[in-house]
């Protein structure tokens, strides 16, 4: 799905559903519907982070990482009426555990981090980088499960370090850790299954969140960040308030709002200047395109003299003329006031399906009627080597380029017919579980896959 990043990816795994049915749109979003107007910074807000995982940083009874009890943010913003395949299970009676996934609503365990993994994590995260840490914790935490409460109906395992050690150390080193590390752990945890269970009895499933670009492109890195975006939006025209970035807080006196979230797309937000409300659509004429215009001067080499110039960033940018139309890509001319001109994402993408498989689809994944953005700036990412980072990255994904959007996905176990499917999707799989167990998904976007016809 698109945006290709981690809570936009597993709420997808869990749902079987669009960004736009289950309501994470991205790793940061804003809500129109939100007074005062703001949102989630999932990854860049510690509070927040912490409450992905149901913990908050100081309090009682523990002092340091005391549990919230409110069921996790991450599993509450994940809209009431999407069902996760945890959720489709517990209703007829069956198990799940969720090892170290950010969703878990409806396991029947749900495993956080505890607090002592949270203090590995930062220590890994902020000096030593070594994530294999991480994942053997995680598989710790599963081995223990099982061995207590015995195998549940439906284990997921979230290896959750194989994305930072690959942001850390690039693209290259991904076989060395899925060798080193994954297949080391999982060879851990069967080896104890064994001894209780016969493994060729299993259904074992392998896919993954995302996949990951890498870094540098074109010969250089070529990273955005807030001190070149804030520029080009405020080149919109006289008192326009400009505010973003990764932060779910946005200042009441703005009327043009970014939300970055990932690296390869960036979400503007835009106030209808008439009303003064967030609540209000845009206009398209007075709010909307003015604001696509300083995008677009801001990536044409014919502006380089103006100070919002950042360089030939842009491969497409989409916007939305109303909540309830669908994305168009705008072709207009730099300047406001010239004529422009829309082509749909079908026409546009058309002929870039070795480059941007499904395109079409994948931006109408985001959207939704209040989450979604007004207008989307599509880096040229993959090629020209532009990505959103206030650093350096060997890895980064977020688009819907192949390397970001396509994962493995296998199957295993008894009856399951040899061969390959000729298409699927995340948004597949949770349906394709709960029919293994004779179960449905009325709420999922995706479908059960045949995986037992020869």
């Amino acid at each position: 799905v698109f945006p290709s990043v981690t809570r936009v990816c597993l709420s997808s795994l869990a749902t079987g559903c669009w960004p736009r049915t289950h309501g994470i749109v991205n790793n940061v979003w804003l809500d129109r519907t939100l007074e005062p107007f703001g949102g989630r910074a999932y990854l860049s807000e510690l509070d927040q982070t912490l409450a992905c995982f149901d913990r908050k940083l100081y309090g009682l009874p523990t002092g340091l990482l005391p549990d919230l009890n409110t069921g996790g943010m991450l599993n509450n913003d994940i809209d009431p009426e999407t069902k996760t395949i945890f959720e489709v299970l517990g209703e007829a009676g069956l198990t799940s555990y969720a090892v170290f996934n950010y969703v878990g609503r409806g396991a029947t365990i749900w495993r956080r981090p505890g607090r002592g993994d949270m203090a590995h994590y930062a220590e890994i995260d902020k000096r030593s980088h070594n994530y294999s840490r991480w994942d053997r914790l995680m598989i710790d935490a599963a081995m223990k499960l099982t061995v207590k409460n015995g195998l549940p109906n439906l284990l997921n395992l979230y290896f959750g370090g194989h994305d930072g050690q690959s942001h850390h150390r690039g693209v290259g080193a991904q076989s060395d850790y899925l060798r080193r590390v994954v297949d080391l752990q999982m060879g851990r945890l069967f080896n104890q299954l064994q001894k209780k269970y016969k493994l060729t009895d299993l259904y074992m499933i392998v896919s993954a969140d995302h996949g990951q670009t890498g870094f540098p492109r074109a010969g250089a890195h070529r990273p955005l960040w807030t001190g070149q975006i804030v520029p080009m939006l405020r080149d919109t025209g006289p008192g326009v308030v400009v505010d973003g970035g990764e932060k779910s807080e946005i200042d009441p006196s703005a009327n043009v709002a970014f939300a970055i979230g990932n690296g390869a797309a960036l979400f503007i937000y835009i106030k209808n200047r008439e009303t003064g409300s967030w609540r209000h659509a845009p206009r398209m004429e007075e709010d909307i395109l003015p604001v696509a215009h300083a995008v677009l001067r801001a990536a044409d080499p014919a502006c380089a003299d103006r100070p919002s110039y950042i360089g030939p960033f842009l491969d497409a940018l989409l916007v939305r003329p109303a909540p309830d139309q669908p994305y168009a890509v705008y072709t207009g001319p730099a300047q406001d006031g010239a004529a422009g001109g829309f082509i749909t994402t079908l026409e546009r993408f058309a002929f870039a399906r070795d480059r941007y498989p499904d395109a079409p689809a994948l931006i109408a994944g985001i959207e939704h009627a209040h989450r979604g953005p007004d207008i989307v700036a599509i880096l040229d990412y993959d090629r020209g080597g532009w990505y959103f980072s206030d650093s350096d990255h060997l890895g980064n994904h977020g688009s819907f380029t192949i390397e970001d959007i396509a994962v493995p996905l296998a199957f295993s176990g008894p009856d399951i017919a040899p061969g390959s499917l000729p298409s699927a999707r995340i948004i597949d799989i949770a349906p394709t579980i709960a029919s293994m167990f004779e179960r449905e998904m009325p709420s999922a976007d995706g479908e059960a896959l045949d995986i037992f016809s020869a």
